[in-house]
């Protein structure tokens, strides 16, 4: 598939909202917020600057095939999150790819923090960064992450962090 277009034109998603696949701008949450991606297909970003914990809940809609890919042309900072599937689906048919080259001086295009101990951070499926290194986990607290890390530089996973390697359908 070719890397599609992100939309300028619609405003950023800052709030609890659910979204159907298709172009969107950018996802910033500022802390509590719920993000609803409803249906296996494509859905595109500018970029993901999110602030504290927040959620994402991937409703795969009980369809049987297809995945979520999930596409970012910047840079995907989401901070403490967890990653939730509901109806159907799994690691193998969620698919992240990201276009940044790292925000500022850090080196990192696509970063997950730790969550604390009680609740740690979540991610699902196969990331590819072609342009700039992955890094999952930070700080005390722990990380969960099921499914491939892909960079075009490095992958850096630091303590506190369980990874399951789960390869994409």
């Amino acid at each position: 598939i070719n890397f599609p277009a992100a939309n300028p034109a619609v405003a950023d998603i800052t709030s609890t909202r659910i979204i159907n696949p298709g172009i969107h701008n950018g996802i910033k949450l500022t802390g509590n917020q719920t993000l609803t991606l409803r249906g296996t297909g494509v859905y595109v970003f500018s970029l993901v600057n999110n602030k504290n914990s927040n959620t994402f809940v991937l409703d795969f809609q009980n369809s049987p095939n297809g995945r979520i890919s999930i596409y970012v042309h910047g840079d995907m900072t989401l901070g403490k999150l967890k990653l939730n599937t509901i109806n159907g689906g799994d690691a193998s048919r969620i698919y992240t790819e990201v276009h940044g080259t790292g925000v500022g001086t850090s080196k990192y295009t696509f970063e997950i923090s730790n969550g604390s101990s009680g609740s740690k951070s979540k991610w699902l499926g196969t990331v590819y960064a072609p342009y700039a290194a992955i890094n999952v986990g930070s700080g005390t607290g722990g990380t969960d992450y099921t499914g491939a890390l892909w960079s075009g530089t490095q992958v850096n996973v630091n303590s506190g962090v369980t990874v399951n390697y789960y390869p994409l359908e």
